[in-house]
């Protein structure tokens, strides 16, 4: 194959990938592991241990919960609140808290139907073993997940 032809195909290839990245983190912009099936949250840390550990990729990592029922608010308040705190302890052993605050997405007769707490930072060449979570009230969630996605994917 001459120089050239080379060339060519590698560009081609190169393209062809990007290409590829692109539209697949346009049409699944979640990178989800789900981390625990049916739980009960309440004040004592509940340790979840992945069977492989956990990895930052792209640029927002969160752990996303779904409650059990979903929420019912009035005014778009929660009822009763609950604050609801998550770590991950990575491959050293250092603990990685969630940032403050957590997202909600609400249905539209204002039911939450997924908490999400995020973290920010987060190195990228270490992985993280274990995530810790825990809640100031009883919190029935269905599943706990370990979501990572391009935050402008995700709002398009």
């Amino acid at each position: 194959m001459s120089p050239r032809r080379k060339i060519l195909s590698l560009v081609s290839g190169v393209t062809l990938s990007s290409v590829v990245i692109y539209t697949s983190c346009i049409l699944f912009p979640y990178i989800d592991r789900e981390l625990s099936g049916p739980v009960t949250l309440n004040s004592e840390w509940l340790e979840l241990t992945p069977k492989e550990p956990l990895k930052v990729q792209r640029d927002t990592q969160e752990l996303t919960l779904f409650p059990d029922p979903p929420i019912k608010t009035v005014d778009g308040n929660q009822i009763p609140p609950a604050d609801i705190e998550a770590e991950l302890i990575d491959s050293k052993g250092e603990v990685h808290r969630s940032s403050p605050g957590l997202s909600e997405t609400l249905t539209g007769n204002l039911q939450i139907t997924s908490r999400s707490l995020g973290f920010k930072d987060l190195p990228r060449d270490i992985t993280y073993k274990t995530v810790r979570i825990k809640s100031s009230a009883p919190y029935h969630v269905k599943k706990i997940l370990w979501r990572c996605y391009n935050w402008s994917d995700a709002r398009k």
